[in-house]
């Protein structure tokens, strides 16, 4: 089998106090869109999920030997929801050493966990490294002028052992730049290096297996739309990306698909594409992490974005079909694959 990586950019840390939503999408999806914005833009993303990530075990012997493990998702103790890493640990102190009915969602299955804390230092412990929040750099696709409406990444934030999206409590887009890129190479995927902006651009409202997505807080001025390429049209062939590897310098990289994968909307491996422009090959080894979410475009129409990188083969990966990233905003179109 051969080995792939998604292409979100991840580092631990914790925010304690996030930014709340300032917009949202509308209720009922607005009118789906026949033109986008393809944007290219590498992006700082901070999710804050709902409940406590395990990061770690810190201790084998301790009361965590058995009960939480890494991945698992918090939501509950005692009934009480979780409700950020602070909470957390305040309840634990709060539990004068008592036992402890741990509400998890571990692979998807939702299970119960009972722990009693264990005495360290004068305060109470139950073994586990834990976090609130993620965060990383990756890539912004496409621009819903007409609402202000962003797409990104094209897969979904997971964490740990889970094999579905966090659940998002709340999130926020920051303004990032290109600051170095590590080259891939065959069983080393590369990376782009990045800073943050410290002000947010906008808000993340929907973490989900086909991409992130939210509203921008200003419009994008001089922006132009292009039209869309339904999953029929996208065809074996020359096309090209946008991807921004310094800087904040959006640039146009040649690929070429390579293989339609009939898929029904669940997987975000849509088609496989190659790099074949050597250029970005010579910077970049290909197809590196944080380039997650660059916009693919063929025969001058919006056709997806790139979402995984082979391992073994950097200049090789995939790409999801916009209108399975455009379901997650504006409802499920009507299905047309290829034959």
């Amino acid at each position: 089998m051969k080995k792939i990586t998604c292409l979100l950019m991840l580092t631990i840390s914790i925010f304690i106090n996030a930014a709340s939503v300032t917009a949202a999408i509308p209720a009922q999806h607005p009118q789906r869109p026949k033109a986008l914005v393809p944007m290219g833009q590498t992006a700082g993303v901070q999710l804050n999920a709902r409940g406590i990530i395990v990061a770690g075990v810190t201790d084998k012997d301790s009361p965590q030997k058995g009960g939480l493990q890494p991945g698992d998702l918090i939501t509950h103790i005692n009934g009480l929801t979780v409700s950020g890493a602070e909470k957390f640990q305040d309840m634990i102190q709060k539990s004068g050493g008592l036992e402890l009915e741990f509400s998890v969602v571990r692979r998807n299955v939702p299970v119960k966990v009972l722990l009693t804390p264990k005495r360290e230092g004068g305060n109470y412990k139950v073994g586990a490294l834990v976090r609130d929040n993620v965060s990383g750099i990756g890539t912004l696709t496409f621009y819903d002028p007409r609402n202000n409406v962003f797409g990104a990444l094209g897969h979904g934030i997971n964490d740990g052992g889970m094999k579905t999206p966090l659940p998002l409590e709340s999130g926020i887009v920051l303004d990032a730049s290109v600051t170095d890129v590590r080259r891939g190479s065959p069983g080393q995927p590369g990376e782009l290096k990045g800073t943050f902006s410290s002000e947010s651009s906008g808000s993340l409202l929907l973490n989900t297996p086909n991409g992130l997505f939210g509203v921008l807080e200003s419009p994008k001025p001089g922006s132009t739309a292009i039209p869309l390429a339904r999953n029929n049209e996208v065809k074996v062939g020359e096309a090209h990306i946008l991807a921004n590897i310094k800087g904040k310098a959006v640039e146009r990289f040649s690929i070429e698909i390579v293989r339609i994968m009939d898929v029904d909307g669940s997987d975000s491996r849509s088609f496989m594409i190659r790099v074949t422009d050597p250029a970005l090959i010579e910077r970049t080894g290909g197809i590196v992490q944080g380039m997650s979410g660059s916009p693919i475009i063929q025969d001058g129409r919006l056709a997806g974005a790139v979402t995984h990188v082979l391992v073994s083969d950097p200049k090789r990966g995939y790409g999801i079909f916009i209108d399975n990233m455009l379901d997650e905003v504006y409802g499920t179109a009507e299905k047309t694959v290829p034959t």
